[in-house]
């Protein structure tokens, strides 16, 4: 019978038969495990499952029992032989398996051996073996031992794929409609090999600073970064200047890439650098190199000093008639002992504290410093004109500034004529008065300053054999003879 009946699967019927009397009870003697019997039908039953992979054959002695007197009996031995069924899966010796291989082994590399074991016996317990999964591919399995192995044709790249998820399957040799099959899980790591440089992000870096950059503790300049796409010890990278355009000026952190200054530096100066990134800690292979240029800014340091016009002059005098728009006063000039855009110096009018470029009057050039009008100026409305200049460099990090007081007069141009206060002036004198008494005062005034200002009185006509006398700066009129 097959193996793995349901209990109380029958297995026959058994009958004995007496000449003389009835028989009377068939029974299993000793009684077994694995079958009963109806004593009075003789139909013999399993009473429990029967597994071939246990015992492939089971015997049992039957007696039969007759009714007489004295009672008589007879046996008859029963075997019973096992039909092998494929009730066994194959059983994995683990629940999952994990390997390693090295990136970029040859085909037929072995990786690892799978085992599976069917409890089966015959074809229904051998194994074949195979693998699915999406990069089943890259790999080969022999069907027979287990054995998996890097697949012909196949890349194994770490920096592409650094893990692979595969399943092993064992499926036993029987027919394929009764056929049984079980996998498990591989993960299978590939290992890294030194295969890749290290490549800079950039292959040049520049940077600015300021020649008062600080060096205890030294200021980071700026960083340098490479990457290697191995990993461990292979794709560890470190960072040394070999070439400088001054040597031992400047130092590299070694793992960070960090540039530090290690002396002070010039101003208004360009500093070249080579640095290269090493793989393996700096003993491997392969490497990379960038250049890395550095510009240093000179500080602010002085202000600017104002040399024209001369710093004792604090006037400037023009003709009234030369005061006309776009007319050249001066030109200021000052100087700084900074070099670069630091010793640059602009100019400015400084009005309600702002600089400016030009107030209603005047105009300043902030770079020739010209110092010009924008209209005409009229002596008459204003004389002088005070104006605050501005000197200022274009220093970094901070901007220095010189002041200057200038005065701007206009000089008189004697454009005017003197006038009398009243066209006509009527005096009268008494008669018998000694020569020499005031007859009157005239009295003119001029708009222009100074000597174009200054008045001078005279008789032009009328004065008869010389009757009277002028004075010529005061205009007191005397008379000369006595009056009858």
């Amino acid at each position: 019978m097959a193996e793995e009946q349901p209990i109380g699967t029958v297995l026959n019927t058994y009958v004995a038969t007496d000449r003389d009397t009835a028989v009377q009870a068939t029974l299993i003697h000793p009684p077994s495990p694995y079958f009963t019997i109806d004593n009075v039908t003789g139909v013999v039953k399993t009473a429990q499952r029967l597994d071939y992979e246990q015992l492939h054959s089971i015997n049992f002695t039957l007696v039969a029992y007759d009714s007489g007197v004295p009672q008589l009996s007879t046996s008859a031995g029963v075997t019973v032989l096992l039909r092998n069924i494929n009730d066994e899966e194959p059983v994995f010796a683990a629940a999952a398996y994990d390997a390693a291989v090295t990136e970029h082994s040859p085909a037929g590399t072995s990786v690892l051996t799978v085992t599976a074991v069917d409890k089966d016996e015959d074809e229904f317990g051998e194994v074949t073996y195979s693998l699915s999964g999406d990069s089943s591919e890259l790999f080969s399995i022999d069907p027979q031992t287990g054995v998996i192995t890097v697949a012909e044709g196949a890349t194994l790249d770490r920096e592409v794929t650094a893990d692979i998820w595969l399943r092993a399957i064992a499926s036993d040799n029987a027919p394929a409609h009764i056929r049984r099959s079980t996998s498990v899980p591989v993960h299978i790591k590939v290992l890294d090999i030194n295969d890749h440089a290290p490549m800079f992000s950039q292959n040049v870096y520049k940077s600015t600073i300021a020649e008062n950059l600080q060096l205890n503790p030294p200021a980071a300049i700026l960083q340098v970064l490479a990457e290697d796409k191995d990993e461990g010890i292979n794709g560890k990278i470190a960072y040394s200047i070999v070439e400088q355009s001054e040597p031992g000026v400047f130092t590299v952190n070694p793992h960070s890439g960090i540039i530090y200054p290690s002396k002070p530096v010039t101003g208004n100066t360009s500093y070249h650098l080579t640095v290269v990134a090493q793989d393996e800690a700096g003993s491997g292979p392969h490497s990379d190199v960038a250049r890395v240029d550095i510009t240093v800014l000179s500080v602010n340091r002085h202000s600017p000093v104002f040399t024209q016009p001369p710093p004792e002059q604090r006037q400037l005098e023009i003709p009234e008639n030369a005061a006309q728009s776009d007319y050249l006063i001066t030109t200021i000039k000052a100087v700084d002992e900074d070099s670069g855009e630091n010793g640059r110096v602009s100019y400015f009018l400084k009005v309600d504290n702002q600089n400016v470029g030009e107030t209603p009057e005047f105009s300043l050039d902030k770079d020739t410093g010209e110092l010009r009008t924008k209209t005409f100026l009229d002596r008459e409305h204003k004389a002088e004109y005070q104006l605050v200049i501005a000197a200022v460099d274009n220093g970094t990090p901070a901007k220095f500034e010189s002041l200057r007081l200038l005065t701007v007069v206009l000089a008189d141009d004697n454009d005017n004529a003197p006038m009398f206060a009243t066209p006509v002036h009527q005096f009268s004198v008494k008669e018998n008065l000694l020569p020499g008494v005031i007859v009157g005062t005239v009295k003119a005034t001029d708009k222009d300053s100074g000597e174009n200002g200054k008045v001078y009185y005279h008789v032009l006509e009328g004065n008869q054999e010389g009757a009277f006398t002028v004075d010529r700066t005061q205009g007191t009129i005397r008379a000369n003879v006595s009056f009858d």
